[in-house]
């Protein structure tokens, strides 16, 4: 009992700690917890879930700039005003990333938000060294435990909290909302892991010291990660002794094994780079090591060199590239500063991913403008634009350069902006590409291109149905059939595999008959109103009463058609149908 008492009052003092020195910080986290699971509980087509997506990616930039201003206060001992200006500056600086944020969350904007996030937090663990002090590695993997200890108690009490909530909804017969867990999940995240993390910071000036180096990270680093990458090292200059014996150019592969190998050897000898006073051979070890890491870093930038005169740059080869420069850049301050280098270092860092996402350098403005004078270059090569920059439709032209023109082609429309492709017009569109160019582009699917998508799904699975008219109930989806299902007194249920009518069969005649499809476009456009319907059965035998309530749906329309069922094509459904005899 006296030690589950201790570890209550350790986890509490790192709260109450983290509580009274960043309160900033947990109150954004806060605010990104709730934005969080208010989404979660919109629907998926909700026109505002945009806004909230985008107020969570603010909050999110805001949590490391608020934490890390905090750590300024205290290291450059800023008065309560001027703590208060940089955290209204910092409020304004998310607003202001909040106006640009666009509403299509595409995927390299997101890279760039990961980018951005990496920055300011990497920022935030320099602050409390910057400029010049020793031990900013030693503090970083410090952090690192502290990461995983907070990420062990969060498992343990989400475990916990869910077999309560488990047991709960099993003994008593209940339901709860089916997104309970995923809330509990982010509140655990969000308001006890980030503030439990933060109560785990060392004071501004407290040093990390040599002998607290965690012995589990100890033999992991010198005693296992190095040897495998030593040995690793014979083998590649193995394979350049192959390589002059053979004559042969370095192959594609070896610049990803390269790269691996180079990064998990840079990150160790930052880590370890610290204990060469207490290790006598590490010092020996580095001394000769780093250089020999020049002849696998000279096949990595030769190998990535051939790819990209082969076939132009793209994102991952010029991030390979990037990432590349930093490890050389990285080894050899390590191997010449005789003095601290883990801020450099990790300052290097952060002007490394900057330069990379951001700007006239980065990995999306380089790639365009490479991309950009291939294709153009293949225009002119090819005949297919003139000496004054217009188009010649070449329709006889050679089937292997129409497949590398269109691969050009459609490489540039699928990852940037039409007005960003320079080689092609303003306004063009793959589905003119044979009048422009005088053949189709291969590998396009024109019908796919004007088409706009629509869906709907019923999340709140937990609600209760009223089946107070119905005698059966059935669930049913469009790829599915329902063989003669007998209601009773002769009244049999039909539908066949991929058709949309559902039947009422009695005595071998047809009595009732209703387009499921149909039906599912008017669900989707009256704002989920159940259909509903009424037959009156022969020989006086009541009324056959049925309902409609669709658990999902999913089609399309053509571009700029009218919100009309007309213009509506359903591709899939799923339904409950209840029905019942009055």
């Amino acid at each position: 009992m006296k030690r589950l008492s201790q570890y209550f009052n350790f986890i509490g003092n790192k709260l109450k700690r983290s509580v009274e020195r960043f309160p900033e910080t947990l109150f954004v986290t806060l605010l990104l917890v709730i934005m969080i699971i208010v989404r979660t509980h919109m629907d998926y087509d909700n026109p505002n879930g945009i806004t909230i997506e985008k107020l969570i990616i603010a909050l999110a930039i805001l949590m490391p700039i608020t934490a890390g201003i905090k750590l300024a206060t205290e290291k450059w001992r800023l008065s309560f005003v001027g703590r208060s200006v940089l955290n209204l500056v910092a409020v304004l600086m998310a607003g202001i990333y909040y106006l640009i944020i666009p509403d299509s969350l595409n995927e390299y904007f997101m890279m760039r938000f990961v980018a951005l996030y990496a920055m300011l937090f990497i920022g935030f663990l320099v602050v409390p060294y910057f400029y010049n002090r020793k031990g900013l590695a030693q503090y970083i993997l410090y952090l690192y435990g502290r990461f995983f200890l907070t990420a062990l108690y969060a498992v343990v009490i989400f475990g916990g909290i869910s077999m309560m909530i488990f047991t709960i909804e099993s003994l008593f017969n209940l339901n709860f909302n089916e997104n309970i867990y995923f809330d509990l999940f982010i509140v655990l995240a969000g308001v006890f892991g980030v503030t439990f993390f933060l109560g785990s910071f060392p004071e501004i000036n407290e040093d990390v010291e040599i002998s607290s180096y965690s012995k589990i990270f100890k033999t992991l680093f010198l005693y296992i990660v190095l040897p495998i990458v030593s040995v690793y090292t014979v083998i590649l200059y193995a394979y350049f002794v192959k390589i002059l014996i053979e004559f042969e150019l370095p192959q594609g592969l070896i610049g990803n094994l390269v790269l691996w190998y180079a990064m998990v050897s840079a990150l160790t000898l930052f880590f370890v780079r610290d204990l060469k006073d207490e290790v006598p051979w590490l010092k020996k070890f580095m001394n000769v090591y780093i250089p020999l890491m020049i002849v696998p870093l000279v096949m990595l930038f030769i190998a990535i060199g051939i790819r990209i005169d082969g076939y132009g740059v793209t994102m991952p080869r010029y991030f390979v590239v990037s990432l590349a420069l930093f490890l050389t850049f990285a080894l050899a301050i390590m191997r010449l500063k005789k003095t601290d280098i883990s801020v450099p270092v990790t300052l290097m860092l952060i002007a490394f991913i900057g330069v990379s996402f951001f700007g006239v350098f980065s990995g999306y403005s380089v790639t365009l403008t490479d991309q950009n004078e291939r294709l153009e270059t293949m225009f002119v090569k090819y005949g297919l634009k003139d000496s004054n920059g217009n188009f010649v439709a070449k329709p006889e032209l050679d089937e292997s350069k129409k497949i590398e023109v269109s691969d050009q082609i459609q490489f540039l429309t699928r990852n940037y902006e039409i007005e960003e492709i320079k080689a092609l017009p303003v306004d063009f569109d793959q589905d003119q590409a044979a009048s422009l160019l005088g053949f189709e582009l291969y590998g396009y699917w024109r019908g796919n291109n004007n088409l706009t998508y629509f869906n709907y799904y019923n999340k709140d699975e937990s609600a209760l149905l009223d089946v107070s008219e119905a005698d059966y109930m059935i669930l049913n989806s469009s790829y599915n059939s329902i063989d003669d299902v007998d209601l009773g007194d002769g009244l049999i249920l039909t539908k066949e595999q991929d058709l949309r009518d559902l039947r009422f069969v009695s005595d071998g005649k047809v009595i009732a008959e209703i387009n499921l499809e149909d039906n599912a476009k008017t669900f989707y456009l009256n704002q989920n109103e159940m259909p509903f319907y009424e037959f009156e059965l022969p020989e006086d035998g009541g009324k056959l009463v049925v309902s409609l309530n669709f658990k999902s749906i999913n089609g399309h329309r053509v571009q700029g058609s009218n919100e009309d069922s007309d213009e509506m094509t359903i591709d899939m459904y799923e339904v409950w149908i209840m029905m019942g005899i009055k």
